[in-house]
């Protein structure tokens, strides 16, 4: 319900704002098949959602358990730019140097690699955060202290009142719980989970992922 709730928030805000948006700026800057949201200030990408248990298969969910957001990521990302597979498909692909099965995932940088793609690293700022949103690429961000206790990895997928400095939030989709998730941001090292954990940015450099030339 609330992830609804967000998506109506980008969608009403779009709408609002496309009256400062001239003709030829709405022809340049208008995907419907990548964005949901693109304005100055609030980005919001049409991302395909993957759940990092309940989209795997049933008699593979005992070996796995909840240890392939990293996996899960990557998996949301190569929907993205159009390549059908699902999530067990992705695991088994990846070796133990990127996922090992049913415990963590190490370097997710090597994991797209795999399937014919490569990695690009942003820094952790506001600013390259908003520019990879406007190029349209869905960023992968590890970040710690999740629900107070673990890593973790989250696409993200749109940006919510950036002003060229800083921006109030994060929206993620979140492979443990659900799309469109709110994450405050807080500096380049923080952002505040929705349940109240502030969760640090990993020592991985958020990443997105385009077609290997």
């Amino acid at each position: 319900m609330k992830q609804g709730i967000l998506v109506a928030f980008f969608i009403a805000s779009t709408i609002y704002n496309s009256a400062s948006i001239s003709h030829e700026e709405k022809a340049v800057t208008s995907q419907p098949l990548h964005y949901l949201v693109n304005t100055d200030t609030n980005i919001l990408l049409n991302v395909p959602y993957v759940h990092q248990v309940d989209d795997l298969p049933e008699d593979k969910k005992p070996q796995i358990m909840a240890s392939a957001c990293g996996p899960t990521a990557i998996n949301m990302i190569l929907k993205y730019i159009g390549e059908d597979i699902d999530l067990y498909s992705v695991i088994e692909r990846l070796p133990d140097s990127v996922y090992i099965k049913g415990k963590m995932f190490y370097n997710l940088y090597e994991g797209p690699g795999y399937f014919g793609k490569e990695t690009k690293r942003i820094s952790k700022d506001p600013q390259a955060i908003y520019q990879a949103l406007k190029d349209r690429n869905p960023i992968i961000l590890n970040i710690q202290n999740y629900n107070g206790m673990i890593g973790h990895a989250v696409v993200i997928v749109g940006i919510r009142n950036f002003d060229g400095k800083t921006a109030e939030s994060l929206i993620v989709h979140d492979p443990y719980v659900g799309p469109y998730r709110e994450f405050k941001y807080i500096n380049e090292t923080t952002i505040k989970q929705p349940e109240g954990f502030n969760n640090y940015i990993g020592i991985l450099d958020p990443f997105y992922v385009v077609n290997s030339d």
